[in-house]
């Protein structure tokens, strides 16, 4: 499979994925320490699995170590994520996560040694752009003030992207399944990091008794969703180089959209899409910069 056919894979999966995160937060556990703390339970559980299934294989040590430093890394870009949204609307949080591509042409430049062409470098411009545009529901200044939610989601940026350099520096030596699993493990050993803290232990313990059967179905659901975008988009790193994977995955605003449109039809009172010909004819010209981007990097 194509690596991005993957990688467009991935973005449907985190986009429903930001739906449910959003649901969660604003509904449910609106402590962002303990979604955290959660969904690290959950990724640990599911990498030790993949490493058992595939016979825990052993690999060099320096490698191991890069492996769950890049997990953890991911595990702890969660909690600014999460923190951003429950204190800011999504509109305002959601368009500065398209700074990754930028800080993963620079590190994958700097540490991974991988140039891109002109066109393509043009094509992730261009895509950065249009994904920019397309996560705002309406365009101005004040976008750019400098709140706690921006400087939160600019932290959880740099640790993915520091994230996705370090796994494609090793799974280019190593098999794909063992690097993933130990990744995943990594992920979930970081989140978990905030047991460290007392409070954090004391408000996971009391919402633990709390949580219902429907609630822990969806957490479960909402993982599982996320942790198959995770296989897709570390599968297509492991294809190809990491800004073009990046880039690439500026696609997500635009399922983003697609996905608040429908809800928007079947659950008004949960999604509603600002739907004025002024926001509609912003959404179509960054729509077509993204798949003017993509076709540059692809051709």
């Amino acid at each position: 499979m194509s690596w991005i056919v993957l990688v467009l894979i991935s973005r449907v999966c985190f986009s429903a994925n930001n739906f449910i995160d959003r649901f969660l937060i604003e509904k449910k556990i609106n402590n962002a320490g303990v979604l955290t703390i959660f969904a690290s339970v959950l990724g640990l559980a599911i990498g030790v699995l993949i490493l058992t299934l595939i016979g825990f294989p052993i690999l060099p040590l320096g490698q191991t170590f890069l492996l769950l430093f890049s997990g953890a890394l991911i595990g702890l870009a969660i909690f600014p994520y999460y923190q951003a949204i429950a204190i800011d609307d999504p509109s305002r949080v959601v368009p500065f996560f398209q700074v990754v591509p930028i800080f993963v042409v620079v590190g994958g430049y700097v540490f991974l040694r991988e140039s891109v062409s002109l066109a393509q470098l043009a094509g992730i411009c261009v895509i950065t752009l249009g994904a920019f545009l397309l996560s705002v529901k309406k365009f101005n200044f004040g976008l750019f003030k400098l709140r706690r939610s921006l400087w939160l989601t600019l932290l959880s940026s740099l640790l993915m992207a520091a994230s996705i350099i370090l796994f494609r520096f090793v799974v280019v030596r190593q098999e794909f399944w063992p690097s993933l699993g130990y990744d995943i493990v990594g992920e979930g050993f970081g989140g978990l990091l905030l047991l460290l803290f007392a409070r954090y232990r004391r408000q996971s313990w009391q919402e633990l008794k709390k949580i219902s059967l429907n609630l822990g179905l969806i957490f479960s659901v909402n993982q599982a969703i996320y942790l198959a975008g995770r296989f897709f988009a570390y599968r297509a790193i492991s294809l190809a180089q990491v800004a073009l994977v990046a880039a690439v995955g500026g696609v997500q605003p635009f399922f983003v959209l697609i996905f608040g449109i429908v809800l928007s039809v079947w659950f008004p009172s949960v999604v509603k899409e600002d739907i004025r010909h002024s926001t509609i004819a912003l959404k179509i010209l960054a729509i077509g910069l993204i798949f003017t981007g993509v076709w540059l990097i692809y051709s």
